[in-house]
């Protein structure tokens, strides 16, 4: 189960892709498709790349206790680094005659985390900083392919949405 919101024991495990241009919170498709129906289409679009991908349904859990919804989602990871990379998370809610598709973002990057550790430390400043930030290794080329595997997979499910 993910958790969209900070509860009593559980931390927040969904966020949206939140740099602006990589994809929206939310989309309206204007006819109604399951997350099955998505999933196929996304799969197809996904093989074409090469990028070794694995999807899987989980649930998700909107709201606290008393105003708690739950919500079916599809889940798409890279295979290669299931640990270290962000998965793409989908919710289908059907609206009217149109589907409202969620996009978020689950996991950890290892290299995003690293990397803006390593920019603060940098921005700070300082004798410590400087010393820090010469400390944390960044994987530049890891982090590049990263970057690019996000920005693949966010382009196709642009394309897929209409977006």
């Amino acid at each position: 189960m993910l958790y969209a919101e900070e509860s009593f024991g559980h931390h927040a495990s969904l966020y949206d892709w939140t740099d602006g241009d990589t994809l929206p919170k939310a989309v309206r498709v204007p006819e109604r498709i399951t997350l099955d129906e998505f999933r196929d289409v996304l799969e197809r679009s996904v093989s074409s790349t090469g990028y070794p991908v694995v999807f899987s349904k989980d649930s998700i859990q909107f709201g606290k206790m008393l105003n708690k919804r739950i919500e079916e989602c599809l889940i798409l990871r890279n295979s290669d680094h299931l640990n270290d990379y962000f998965s793409f998370v989908f919710t289908a809610r059907p609206s009217g005659n149109a589907t409202m598709i969620g996009l978020y973002r689950s996991g950890i990057s290892t290299r995003n985390y690293k990397s803006n550790l390593q920019r603060e430390r940098k921005e700070r400043g300082g004798l410590l900083g400087n010393i820090a930030s010469a400390l944390t290794k960044v994987n530049t080329l890891g982090f590049e392919d990263e970057n690019g595997y996000y920005e693949d997979i966010a382009a196709l499910i642009r394309e897929i949405l209409g977006i």
